[in-house]
């Protein structure tokens, strides 16, 4: 082990390594650790514990838009400030695939190719 050099946070002393050419195996317990051999150059960083859990987002908040109106253009005011995804059905329930503009924050206009009923989801 002459041709290695093993240095380590001295707080965390407990290293072992032991040549086996061209491979060098490490176990370290709870440290950061520099390995160097001639010709390479190997660092290692264990994670350290995990950190505090973060703040709480806000409510997660849907809408739904009932169009019993057939029309080819659907205006769907949701007044929640923020731009949704959206996933619209016919009546059937068979997921459709309209043009959807977002005019506002609160508000998106969703077009279709023939006028037609049924749901907008907002999520």
């Amino acid at each position: 082990m002459d041709d290695m050099l093993v240095t380590t946070n001295l707080q965390y002393p407990s290293v072992e390594a032991s040549p086996r050419p061209p491979v060098f195996e490490l176990s370290v317990q709870g440290a950061d650790v520099e390995v160097s051999h001639p010709g390479t150059h190997v660092e290692v960083a264990l994670s350290g514990p995990q950190g505090r859990p973060g703040a709480d987002g806000p409510p997660g908040t849907t809408y739904t838009h009932t169009q019993s109106i057939a029309l080819s253009v659907w205006t769907v005011l949701h007044n929640l400030g923020r731009y949704m995804s959206v996933t619209v059905v016919d009546d059937a329930g068979n997921k459709v695939e309209p043009d959807v503009t977002y005019v506002s924050i609160n508000e998106i206009r969703i077009t279709h190719g023939a006028a037609m009923t049924g749901r907008a989801f907002l999520n």
